[in-house]
């Protein structure tokens, strides 16, 4: 579903201060992300859940798309391939995006998350390989 253009200006209006909030706020956290055309950096605040693979163990980021896989910052990782994720001061890299149905995407999930998400009606979540960034401090 695209945006609707008075929610997508409201959205451009509020995210900055949402971001703020969001970025150490879980299950928020936000999206670092390159335009694809300008080359200017972005952020995005969304809701991130961190699930396993069923099939490899390994860690994947969980995103719900709320407005569908066509907004600007979905094209922009998308393009992409890669994004970074940050929540309060812990920065991951996520690769390997793809976008599942939701159905399929909460089978990821732990059953707290899975619960939550299940109580909207969302189509589509993008789904990413997680990995921490190790920290210039540790």
């Amino acid at each position: 579903m695209d945006l609707p253009e008075p929610v997508a200006a409201l959205a451009k209006t509020i995210n900055p201060t949402f971001e703020k909030v969001a970025n150490g706020l879980p299950p928020f956290a936000v999206v670092h992300h390159v335009g694809r055309s300008s080359g200017t950096e972005y952020t995005t605040p969304v809701v991130a859940f961190a699930g396993r693979d069923p099939d490899s163990a390994e860690i994947l980021a969980v995103i719900p798309l709320p407005w569908g896989p066509r907004t600007d910052w979905m094209r922009n990782v998308t393009g992409a391939g890669t994004f970074e994720l940050t929540r309060g001061s812990a920065t991951f890299h996520v690769d390997l995006l793809r976008v599942l149905s939701a159905e399929e995407a909460v089978t990821i999930l732990a059953p707290a998350p899975r619960q939550l998400l299940q109580t909207f009606a969302l189509e589509e979540c993008l789904v990413g390989r997680l990995r921490r960034v190790p920290s210039a401090h540790a």
